[in-house]
Formats: C-alpha cells, structure tokens, sequence
C-alpha cells in the first residue's frame, strides 16, 4: 500500500472548505485522509435533486474511487469493518486513494423524488454528474459499485465514457432463479408502520421498497455464515430503493438487454463465492443453472467475459467463503488487496 504523508494534510484541508471535518480512521502507521460531507446538485428528468455523499482525502491523491451502495443500502455499506479490520473505504484511503462514499438518487441523505424519477438512466445520470465535478480536482476516476450499485456503474460507464476504471461487485449477467426467491420475498414498500423512524420520515411514496425486519440475512447473506454483528450492522443501516430502479437492473442482468458490452474502460468483476443470488456454476444437485460460475475467478471470468467485449481489460476475482454482501465476510480484505494490485496495474 501507499503510504499517505502526513506532512501536506495542511494544503488537503484548505481545500475542503466549509464544512465540519472529521478524520478517516486508519491502522497504526497508515496516512490519515481528511472527509468532508459533501453535496453535489444535480439535474433528473428537468428538476433538481441532491447527491450526498462524504469526500475523504489522502495526502497527494490524484484519483478518486466513487462508491456507489447497493438496493435497499447505503453509503454505510462501504464503512463496515470486518472483525474490526478497516473498511472497504478506510482501506482505499489508507492506500492512497481517495474516495467519495456517496448514497444514491433516492437513498441514505440524497433526495428522495417520486419513485418513477428514480429509475436506471436516471440514477446513472446523477452519478455523471458528479463525475464531472470531481474530475475539476482529481484526474483519474473509478466507479466502484455494489450489487443494484453495480447495475448503475455499468449503465454510467456504458452511457458517457468519463471513467478510468469500473469495479462491479455483486453482479453478474443472468443469475440464480432459485436464488432471487429469498430476495424477492424479503422486500416490501415502505410504510407508516416501519418500526424505523428514519425510513418513515421521509416522506417515501410506497414505489419505494425495503427489507423487512429481520430478514436481511437470508436475503444478502445466506449461504455465507457472516458473523452475528455483521448481520446486526446490515439490519441497522438497512434503506431503500425504487421498483422501477431495481426493475431496470434486472435488465442490466439479462445478456440481451445489458449494456455492459459498451464500457470501453478497464473492468473488475468480484463476486462472493457463496453469492445465493447470482452464482449457480454449470450444475449444482444435477440441475442445470443460468447464474454465473463464482468456483473460481478463472470460471467466473470465462462465464462474463463475453458480456464486457470492449472493455479495454476484464479481470475478475472471488471472495472466498463469503455471500452476495462480501464486505460483511471476514475475508472481505483479499478484495481489498485484490482492488489495489487491479488499480496499480493499471495506472489508476
């Protein structure tokens, strides 16, 4: 990893004016990075909505990952540490990136417009948006998303060509049928009788969804034994996500309507190995699956290659033992490290 200087942290600041600073936590030894909650207004379907997301900055850095949660999560998802290890977004600062955890249109502190605004061209023309801004300061850019967050991150990418890099995690093309059952019977709308207040203030008309109670470890864990206060953590951050919006991800899975084929810039595809909803390999209890081959990153790769043929470079990677959500899984670091030999490879 890259070690961030303390010594110009001075100069980092002054450029992050006019909001409350807080410091990254990082491991003994490591460079600190200075965050800064941020919001960025953007324009969807002719009115004016809002991305909130937090900027932390390492000393020096010159590209930013943007970190794009996925349905019914938020920018929580990416501050999770395994067994107390730094988190997906810790790590990348501590490594010399710096990165912009930001909640989608429509989820965490963004605005939350009527559900048919938010949908995927929209949620994807937000994220361009604040691709621009940032490349004001930094020069190189990679999308990182997570699951439905994944399904925008390929539409953006495939839409405006702004990137350096896509990382997609948690979605493959096609997926595990017998897998989305759990999935699908865990989420409802959104209504007065939430037993969470920060769901029901809102305002959320009921095209919004979220899990229910109690039921996000079948839905994003399971098969993966994750630990009891990972499963707490995800209950407790849990969000949203508009119908239509997940509806158009759905069509990001399926070969003929993906759109992944145009994303011209290098692509990272990571899967957790146990990923219920989307991995099924060639055979699983002599039944023939449509879900991709997560056995290893050799047969995931040989299973989506052809679905990113312009990418300039397609590598892939599994998350050995752990499920949909890989960054609640204790070996969720091996990414970590995954992700920064992929973006030194590079030039990113």
């Amino acid at each position: 990893m890259r070690l961030i200087g303390i010594g110009r942290l001075a100069s980092a600041a002054a450029l992050l004016v006019g909001a409350s600073l807080i410091p990254a936590a990082a491991p003994a030894g490591a460079g600190a990075a200075t965050c800064q909650e941020q919001n960025y207004p953007v324009t969807v379907a002719g009115t004016q909505q809002n991305i909130n997301g937090t900027l932390c900055v390492p000393d020096g850095a010159t590209t930013i990952q943007i970190l794009v949660p996925g349905g019914t999560y938020n920018a929580a998802v990416w501050e999770y540490q395994p067994q107390g290890a730094a988190s997906y977004r810790e790590a990348m600062n501590n490594a010399g990136f710096a990165t912009l955890n930001m909640d989608r249109l429509g989820s965490g502190k963004s605005s939350h417009p009527f559900n048919t605004l938010v949908t995927g061209p929209t949620g994807s023309a937000a994220i361009h948006q604040v691709i621009t801004k940032v490349r004001e300061r930094f020069a190189k850019v990679i999308l990182v998303g997570h699951s439905l967050g994944s399904g925008l991150v390929r539409i953006e990418a495939a839409t405006y060509h702004d990137v350096d890099g896509v990382v997609s995690t948690g979605l493959a093309h096609m997926f595990n049928a017998a897998g989305l059952v759990p999935v699908f019977t865990s989420v409802g709308p959104v209504t007065p009788l939430d037993p969470d207040p920060l769901l029901r203030g809102r305002g959320l008309d009921l095209g919004y969804v979220t899990t229910l109670p109690g039921r996000r470890n079948i839905a994003f864990h399971l098969p993966a034994q994750d630990p009891p206060g990972a499963i707490e953590y995800d209950e407790s951050h849990r969000d949203v996500a508009a119908a239509i919006e997940a509806a158009d991800i759905v069509r990001e899975l399926v070969p003929l309507t993906s759109v992944s084929g145009r994303i011209t810039a290098p692509v990272l595809l990571a899967m957790g190995e146990k990923d219920g909803s989307m991995c099924g390999g060639p055979v699983i209890n002599g039944i023939k699956l449509i879900g991709a081959d997560c056995s290893s990153a050799a047969a995931l790769k040989a299973s989506e290659q052809s679905y990113f043929g312009q990418a300039s470079s397609f590598d892939t990677f599994i998350v050995p033992e752990a499920g949909h959500s890989f960054v609640f899984h204790p070996t969720a670091p091996q990414f970590y490290a995954k992700m920064i030999s992929w973006a030194a490879a590079h030039g990113l």
